[in-house]
């Protein structure tokens, strides 16, 4: 990541008790770590002029979201949801819930969809089925940890990894009992 070394001394002199100009604090609003580091550390709260630049980050995006506002930000998702791992935490931690704009790029990372299946669908998540399919430890993963029981559509998959797939013959036998 780039920051903008300018932006972020101008929040270390601000914090540091120094008077800045709307020309200072206008650059900052600029860069989105910068931004966020004001909200947080000087204002203390939410900075609508430092918006537009977080809401272009998806890891600042939610970190606001979580810290700042301790609620969505709708500006921020876009950016958000272009990012898997940050769409998982801001939909358990912000949202409480599916983040739909998010579901199409979480399930074609077959880890990470099974992760949001586990702990936020809380049951199959089906878009993700195909891509999950392909690989012989997320099909394992998923079975176990969403299913609770067979996953016929990576089974081939599973085939191909002998110990895996006697892995997954103990799952399947364990939730079929």
């Amino acid at each position: 990541m780039k920051y903008n070394n300018c932006a972020l001394t101008l929040v270390l002199n601000a914090l540091k008790g120094e008077s800045l100009t709307l020309d200072q604090v206008a650059l900052i609003a600029t860069e989105p770590y910068a931004a966020l580091k004001y909200s947080e550390e000087v204002i203390k709260g939410r900075w609508i002029d430092g918006e537009p630049a977080i809401a272009t980050d998806p890891i600042w995006a939610l970190k606001y979201a979580r810290d700042v506002i301790k609620d969505r930000f709708p500006a921020g998702e876009a950016a958000i949801a272009s990012d898997s791992l940050s769409s998982i935490y801001y939909a358990r931690h912000v949202i409480k819930g599916r983040f739909e704009l998010a579901e199409n790029v979480i399930a074609q990372n077959a880890y990470y969809a099974v992760v949001y299946a586990a702990r936020v669908v809380l049951g199959r998540f089906e878009a993700a089925e195909r891509f999950i399919s392909k690989s012989p430890l997320d099909s394992l993963a998923y079975a176990r940890d969403v299913i609770k029981g067979r996953f016929e559509a990576g089974e081939k998959a599973l085939m191909s990894t002998p110990h895996l797939f006697e892995e997954y013959q103990n799952v399947v036998t364990k939730f079929a009992a």
